[in-house]
């Protein structure tokens, strides 16, 4: 038997081999030279920030330009403060005030605040100047560039990105459910929504009902009418999700609008269609029975299956019971039937 030798490193092999692994990893780091951003172009500590790329020949004859000047390296722009990469810094650096990371990306791109190099984190920061720029804006920049960080946006891009964050701000808290001047949603007394809309739909005291923004996408897609059967209608699709020329004969006239029913100034529901949940919730089920293949999906697939269920239930009764009616029938003309 040949005697076989165990590769299998050992614990102290792998951390050995670990230790060396991050050594070179912190030696290569150190040995990063001081560098300008490329967001902010501020001056990048020696062994600090993240790396982009290497430098290549064209970079090493512009940061020789700048050592004449007695200005810090560009190095191929291959470097950035790790923070820089954060929105809500940037924000904060430019105009003192700490933000949500999403109003910080709305802002940045709304105010056009744009990082010194091509750098875009596909949000908020849009490239202004590349690596291939032309010769006159990377002489440009070999000059005026100091190590200051954000020296390139000037003040009146700062006071537009103030503008901007307010704008930012506005826009965030109307895309979270909010409550209308005009009262709750007409159709459905919902009293809370992400958009609202005019419509013909009014109180009882005459004044405009607003929609919500789910039932004004259903009457945004339809003609539109004043009339109230038309308007229960529409509102009997926004409610069950059926359409069709059969919903305004079928539940025109038993359908009722949340303006229809409560005094104006009523505060709504927190759902769609709570206020009369037990009289809706039948004209709901009606309707998408009586027509199952115009809903949308899932609710398509389960309401045909229903209707195939009891077509089947209602063949199988009539076959179950066909006898004894065709002997009633029999005995109710008079004919002898054992």
């Amino acid at each position: 038997m040949n005697d076989m030798t165990d590769s299998t490193p050992t614990a102290a092999d792998l951390t050995a081999a670990v230790r060396a692994t991050l050594a070179g990893h912190t030696s290569a780091r150190a040995q990063r030279p001081a560098a300008l951003c490329s967001v902010c172009a501020g001056i990048v500590p020696a062994g600090r920030g993240e790396v982009e790329d290497a430098p290549d020949a064209e970079d090493d004859r512009l940061d020789a330009l700048r050592a004449e000047s007695g200005l810090p390296p560009l190095r191929g722009w291959t470097r950035r403060h790790t923070a820089c990469d954060d929105p809500r810094v940037i924000v904060r650096s430019l105009t003192g005030r700490k933000v949500s990371d999403d109003v910080a990306r709305l802002a940045l791109r709304a105010a056009r605040v744009r990082p010194r190099t091509a750098v875009d984190d596909g949000y908020a920061i849009v490239p202004t100047i590349s690596v291939h720029a032309s010769e006159l804006d990377r002489m440009r920049l070999a000059r005026d560039l100091d190590g200051t960080p954000w020296a390139h946006i000037t003040p009146e891009r700062r006071a537009a990105l103030a503008e901007a964050i307010d704008d930012a701000q506005r826009q965030i808290r109307l895309q979270a459910p909010h409550g209308c001047t005009s009262g709750a949603c007409g159709f459905c007394g919902v009293a809370r929504s992400t958009g609202w809309h005019a419509s013909p739909v009014t109180w009882r005291d005459g004044t405009a009902a607003p929609l919500c923004g789910d039932c004004y996408k259903v009457m945004a897609r339809r003609p539109r009418t004043r009339e109230l059967l038309g308007l229960r209608t529409l509102a009997v699709e926004a409610l069950s999700g059926a359409t069709g020329m059969g919903l305004a004969d079928a539940f025109g006239d038993d359908m009722r609008l949340f303006a229809e029913l409560v005094a104006p100034g009523h505060p709504g529901t927190a759902e769609p269609w709570a206020h009369a949940a037990d009289a809706w919730g039948e004209v709901r089920e009606a309707a998408r029975r009586a027509l199952p293949s115009s809903l949308p999906e899932p609710l398509r697939a389960h309401y045909l299956a229903l209707q195939r269920a009891e077509r089947d239930a209602a063949i199988a009764r009539n076959v179950h019971e066909a006898p004894a009616r065709h002997r009633a029938e029999l005995v109710a003309a008079g004919w002898p039937v054992e």
